[in-house]
């Protein structure tokens, strides 16, 4: 009996995609009908497609990139079409990760084995052009929008406070974040419950990474409760 062959191809980066299988030999053929070689092209082509895909590289931010809007929770806004989306299941005690978008492929971000359950970062690192944002709703009896630190801004009629760096301590830290953003936004009726928005980015294109979190950042639409 014949068997497949493994034919390993190329992505565009440079290294090996997951094997594609020559299948030729076991393709159905109609009866006095030669081999269809065009048909077996389009196939091995599609599994190579898929393979490439997989690899889940970061897509290329773009600003006339098309998007589509996700409501999560009290928070929704806009973001490109065909980034990953993760989420955590329930909130900790004084904070809720609603909402998680980037360009890099996301990871179910809340674990369950037994007992125990939480909920981390949805990715471990970073890849080279990669933008990830994050929606959080968080309340601490002690928080104050008047102590936090940051720039004066608006987001859907809210006052916000803004940061812009790199280093410290903070979510991004231990991701290989070259530059941060993160926004504080009240959130009235209640003085200790605040939104926040957190962008860590990687380069190279940091310049475009930092104009598509902002224009996330300015789609948002806010719900009371």
């Amino acid at each position: 009996m014949a068997i497949a062959q493994a034919v390993p191809q190329r992505c565009g980066s440079g290294q090996l995609a997951p094997l594609a299988y020559d299948t030729r030999q076991y393709l159905p053929r109609p009866h006095g009908v030669k081999s269809d070689v065009r048909g077996f092209l389009f196939l091995t082509a599609g599994l190579l497609l898929v393979g490439c895909a997989s690899k889940a590289l970061p897509i290329a931010i773009s600003s006339s990139a098309p998007t589509v809007n996700w409501t999560a929770n009290a928070v929704s806004f806009a973001q490109p079409e065909g980034w990953s989306r993760a989420a955590w299941s329930s909130p900790s005690s004084f904070t809720f990760m609603v909402a998680a978008v980037s360009n890099q492929q996301l990871k179910e971000p809340c674990f369950k084995s037994g007992n125990t359950s939480g909920c981390g970062q949805p990715l471990a690192v970073l890849q080279p052009g990669a933008l990830l944002v994050e929606w959080w709703e968080n309340g601490l009896p002690t928080w104050s929008f008047a102590r936090q630190a940051g720039s004066p801004m608006t987001v859907d009629g809210l006052h916000a406070k803004i940061q812009d760096g790199t280093g410290g301590t903070t979510t991004c830290s231990g991701l290989g974040a070259d530059r941060w953003i993160s926004v504080v936004i009240e959130r009235p009726p209640t003085t200790d419950n605040y939104f926040q928005f957190v962008a860590c980015m990687r380069g190279p294109g940091l310049a475009a990474e930092r104009n598509a979190a902002m224009t996330i950042l300015q789609s948002a639409h806010f719900f009371s409760g």
